[in-house]
């Protein structure tokens, strides 16, 4: 595990994970690159994603 803090330069947010830091700054560009191939619904994070998909197999 690294001990590199990775810091927001728009907000305060910290994180030892660079993913997540990549994860949070869609929060601030509302970038939403995962796009659901049934309705074409975007996400900006993959787990939000995979959570909806489940709903068009119910």
């Amino acid at each position: 595990k690294s001990s590199i803090i990775h810091q927001c330069k728009l907000c305060s947010y910290n994180s030892f994970s660079r993913a997540n830091l990549a994860r949070h700054l869609r929060t601030h560009t509302g970038e939403k690159p995962f796009k659901c191939t049934l309705c074409r619904r975007s996400f900006s994070d993959p787990s939000s994603l995979k959570r909806h998909s489940i709903r068009h197999i119910k």
